[in-house]
C-alpha cells in the first residue's frame, strides 16, 4: 500500500474515493511529527471508517522523533503509529504497542503529500497507479 499524507477532511475523502474507485486501498499518513495531534487524527480517522465503510485502508500517525507521542498516542488508541527513534527504542514501542493491539513502525518511509496541492484527485490517481513524480515528504 502507498501512503499519503493527508492534512484535512477534504483531503481524506478525496484521497478514498480514488482509491475506491482504482481498487487501490491507501495507507493515511498523519501531519509531519504529529501536528495536528491525536485526538485530531483519532476523529479523523474515525469520520473516515464511519464515511467508506466499504473502504480498506490503513492509517499511520507520524510521531516524528517523539518516542513520548508514539506513546501517549498509543495509550490513547490512535491506531499504528511512524517514529523515527534508534531501535532499541523502536522496539520497545514496538512491544507496547503489540500488547495494545496495535503497531508501532520506523517513520520517514516514502509518501505523497498533499500540503499545498491544487488537483489531490488528479495527484492520488497518479500516485497510486505509479504515474507520480517523486514524493514529498
Amino acid at each position: 500500500m502507498k501512503a499519503i499524507r493527508v492534512h484535512d477532511w477534504q483531503q481524506v475523502a478525496a484521497v478514498l474515493e480514488v482509491a475506491r474507485e482504482l481498487g487501490q486501498p491507501p495507507v493515511l499518513l498523519s501531519p509531519q511529527a504529529g501536528q495536528c495531534g491525536i485526538g485530531w487524527w483519532r476523529e479523523l480517522i474515525r469520520r473516515a471508517r464511519e464515511t467508506f465503510p466499504d473502504m480498506a485502508f490503513e492509517t499511520m500517525l507520524d510521531c516524528g522523533p517523539s518516542a513520548g507521542l508514539a506513546l501517549a498516542a498509543i495509550r490513547d488508541g490512535a491506531g499504528p503509529v511512524a517514529v523515527m527513534v534508534s531501535s532499541e527504542v523502536l522496539e520497545k514501542l514496538s512491544d507496547i504497542a503489540r500488547q495494545a493491539g496495535t503497531l508501532a513502525t520506523e517513520g520517514g518511509k516514502p509518501a505523497l503529500d498533499l500540503a499545498g496541492m491544487s488537483d489531490v484527485s488528479r495527484t492520488c490517481r497518479n500516485w497510486l497507479t505509479d504515474q507520480g513524480t517523486a514524493p514529498k515528504t
